[in-house]
């Protein structure tokens, strides 16, 4: 079933507000990255001036107050510093290059910065994925003079166990599939809660190919090692806690839409698809579902520069828009992670599931935080 391309009407009562720093721009990490601490308390975010170098900002809702508790020279203005929540709110674990120009993953205390923990047993790897804002996270490789790989990561011991690595994923392509004189690597290695199965893609790069291509999507459970490939979806994968599911993105094709995306639900042992939300909205990007799972949200582009934040509510089928923001669309002639080209609202849930926290940029690519709300009241309550 195509996309509608009609504008949803506003949530009624919906509300946004910009929160107000002393950083020129800020942004939160990523799709599917908690912003918020487990209480719904604190905000993590990068706050800079430029890509040279940020902050490292824990925000106080309560108060607005922010604290820088760290600083990284690697950032940019789509995935921040990939910063996220770790070893139980206590700490903060992000990304920095160090002198070399190779990834460096870093701890740092969350309540009163200090001190940074380089990570030395971790370098060159790209940590994707912390589990509840826990001990254990997920992490990719690069193939920089080395064979690309995805390992578990135990933040708390430094101890490491490598789960697969390209030569294996890539032995499973048919022959015809398989490319000479390109390097196979991963990206978005997410586990679900229970550790049980694991999604992520499968990208390849060769000469002239940045940052890489997308070749195919799997599904690997990770104590038996079987792997399957879910071929036809694309985009920015997220675990639904309700049915223990993939919600993906399906690209289809019909005489009056040649090229539109649609909302699904994959089984990752078989790579079964049902449709999410019939007649959805078209171009949805970083689909997400509330931590309670009676909400889905995604950010979507409209004539190339208006970002609109629709709602789903899969209780009663009711669709919204809760916002549209202004953000920079610029497609990139060649590839450069520091131009600013992509102001992706990348909405995430508070634990309450009570709101939304988005990037947004003004006229003169400025990006600020805004928080979205409104919508969990007698109209539609979370949790009723």
């Amino acid at each position: 079933m195509k996309t509608s391309r009609e504008l949803l009407p506003l949530f009624p009562g919906a509300t946004v507000e910009t929160l107000a720093s002393r950083y020129r721009n800020c942004i939160h990490a990523y799709h599917g990255i908690d912003a918020w601490d487990a209480a719904g308390e604190r905000l993590l975010y990068v706050g800079f001036e430029d890509t040279s170098r940020a902050d490292l900002v824990v925000r106080d809702l309560a108060s607005g107050a922010e604290m820088a508790i760290g600083s990284t020279n690697a950032v940019n203005y789509h995935t921040a510093a990939m910063q996220r929540w770790a070893l139980d709110d206590a700490a903060v674990v992000f990304e920095t290059n160090d002198a070399d120009g190779v990834i460096q993953p870093c701890l740092v205390l969350a309540e009163s910065g200090g001190r940074t923990e380089v990570l030395r047993e971790f370098r060159g790897y790209e940590i994707r994925h912390v589990l509840a804002h826990g001990h254990i996270a997920y992490a990719q490789t690069r193939p920089v003079g080395g064979l690309a790989h995805v390992a578990r990561l135990d933040l708390s011991t430094g101890q490491r166990e490598v789960l697969f690595d390209a030569n294996e994923i890539v032995a499973l392509l048919a022959p015809d599939r398989r490319e000479e004189g390109v390097e196979y690597f991963f990206s978005h290695p997410l586990a679900r809660d229970d550790e049980e199965w694991m999604l992520f893609k499968l990208l390849a790069r060769g000469p002239g190919d940045r940052p890489g291509r997308e070749i195919t999507f799997f599904t690997r459970h990770l104590a038996s090692g079987r792997t399957i490939e879910h071929p036809g979806v694309s985009g920015h994968p997220y675990w639904d806690p309700v049915t223990g599911k993939i919600l993906n993105i399906v690209l289809g094709q019909t005489d009056d839409q040649p090229r539109y995306r649609e909302l699904v639900l994959m089984d990752p042992a078989t790579a079964e698809m049902d449709l999410f939300v019939p007649e959805w909205i078209e171009g949805p990007g970083h689909p997400s579902i509330s931590p309670n799972g009676r909400w889905a949200a995604t950010d979507s582009f409209w004539e190339g520069r208006e970002a609109m934040v629709y709602l789903f509510d899969r209780k009663t089928g009711g669709k919204w828009r809760l916002a549209t923001l202004d953000h920079t669309w610029g497609p990139q002639k060649v590839y450069d992670p520091s131009q600013v080209w992509r102001g992706q609202p990348h909405p995430v849930w508070s634990p309450d599931s009570r709101a939304l926290l988005v990037n947004c940029n003004d006229a003169a690519t400025r990006y600020h935080l805004r928080i979205l709300r409104g919508f969990a009241h007698p109209l539609g309550a979370a949790g009723a």
